[in-house]
């Protein structure tokens, strides 16, 4: 399942199977990092002032009802407004972290209710 909204995800390719002579992690790590469209993901995740941005839930069971999932994960998400707010504040070389603190729970107070 992959959660989409107003920031949505970059996929992730798979890296490529070992073969069986290479069972060691770095060889993986190594085999792995060689493939471009992985550096590439990688790269993407990574871009703009705030870096990695993703997050991944698996849910296993049956019968889940992923629109339902998907629709109250999508409601969580910052709108365009509410992310530029977010930027100000985490922008602020000014604040303290204590003050980060405190102007986030005064702009998104109330949100979860």
């Amino acid at each position: 399942m992959v959660l989409r909204g107003k920031y949505p995800l970059s996929p992730i390719p798979t890296p490529p199977n070992p073969s069986k002579s290479e069972t060691s992690v770095d060889n993986k790590i190594e085999d792995w990092l060689a493939n471009a469209d992985i550096i590439k993901a990688i790269k993407a995740d990574f871009s703009g002032c705030w870096g990695e941005k993703r997050q991944e839930h698996v849910f296993i069971g049956e019968k889940v009802d992923q629109q339902a999932v998907n629709e109250v994960f999508n409601r969580c998400l910052l709108t365009d407004e509410e992310m530029r707010r977010w930027e100000r504040v985490m922008s602020n070389k000014k604040y303290s972290s204590e003050k980060v603190e405190d102007k986030l729970n005064g702009l998104f107070e109330g949100m979860l209710d």
